[in-house]
């Protein structure tokens, strides 16, 4: 071939090939790009607004144990219906509503014959359905209970055939880790036995299982707004320590329970019982009281049952927690 010919097929061959290069590199990087555009930007219930929620059910397909249902009180506070309609932690519900907002993930699927193989039909999967206080369905969210890999869940809506993967974990937001990890509504209980706080209480009137009962009662100077406490029957000798009296009202504002038991239940020790502590607090200018019933110990298991009143609230409570408190006597606070 001649010389000049040759050089200038080679110069096709190569400029062919850098073409080929340039547009398949091109093109790779436009799919990616296209990709990673729909992973970013696909968004699940972007136009939910959480403080709308009035009701919350969730449950496990097939399952009429594996319920947790949530719904506001008279006050707007959450409380779990199928737990006694004991408080919910507002923070945890929150969250949950939060992660439940404008959810992004990468459609793995459009076709209604596929989503069993996601684990995302009706009788598969967990069903989250969130009502207003009209009663209007203004969220129902299918999760799979198969996890892709790590923390990310397949979700879709209840409403559509649109399988996503995401990595906004809801199955750890509800403990569930484990192919035999059950959905339970303690994940959300509020175990706080009381909410107070110390500076409300005026008055605390004991009366322990010994039978020794006494009353601590406070004063409160106008001008200085110092405070001291007066024990009832007086003590023959010392004053009562306003840092002893502190240290329990500390321990009574953030005693939790173990679990909550349900109020109608029997055998529990409250027959005819009376008080075990009484606290008088002054909020704004109303007074109110709460009260606290010690029943029975449970030897085995290390626990005893605690009631609150007016609440009305049975708390399996732990031995190491309520002993200390019942060793204390009038003694304890005087110096």
């Amino acid at each position: 071939m001649n010389p000049r010919k040759l050089i200038i097929f080679l110069i096709l061959m190569v400029s062919l090939t850098a073409l080929s290069f340039v547009k398949a590199n091109y093109l790779q990087k436009e799919k990616k790009s296209l990709d990673q555009e729909a992973k970013q930007f696909y968004t699940l219930n972007q136009d939910f607004d959480s403080s709308a929620a009035s009701k919350i059910t969730i449950q496990r397909a097939g399952s009429s144990e594996e319920l947790i249902d949530l719904e506001k009180d008279s006050n707007s506070n959450w409380v779990i219906r199928n737990r006694f309609n004991a408080p919910a932690q507002s923070s945890a519900v929150q969250n949950f509503l939060k992660k439940l907002t404008a959810i992004k993930g990468e459609v793995r699927s459009d076709n209604k014959e596929v989503l069993g193989d996601y684990q995302l039909l009706e009788n598969q999967a967990l069903s989250v359905e969130i009502k207003n206080t009209a009663g209007k369905s203004i969220l129902h969210l299918l999760i799979s209970p198969k996890r892709p890999q790590g923390n990310q869940n397949f979700v879709r809506d209840a409403a559509s055939d649109k399988a996503l993967i995401t990595e906004a974990d809801l199955l750890g937001m509800l403990n569930i880790y484990a192919k035999d990890s059950k959905l339970s509504p303690k994940i959300f209980l509020n175990l706080k036995t009381a909410d107070f706080q110390a500076a409300q209480v005026s008055k605390i009137e004991f009366k322990q299982t010994s039978g020794e009962a006494w009353t601590l009662t406070k004063n409160q100077d106008a001008k200085t707004n110092a405070v001291s406490w007066v024990m009832e029957p007086a003590p023959a000798k010392g004053s009562v320590q306003n840092a002893k009296v502190d240290e329990l009202l500390n321990t009574l504002t953030s005693y939790y329970g173990r679990d909550i038991l349900d109020p109608a239940g029997q055998g529990y020790g409250f027959d005819n019982a009376a008080p075990w502590i009484r606290l008088t607090l002054k909020k704004a200018d109303k007074e109110e009281t709460i009260e606290y019933y010690l029943g029975k110990q449970e030897s085995a298991a290390k626990t005893y049952t605690l009631k609150i009143m007016p609440a009305g609230r049975v708390y399996l409570v732990s031995e190491s927690g309520v002993e200390p408190l019942i060793k204390k006597d009038k003694q304890s606070f005087i110096s």
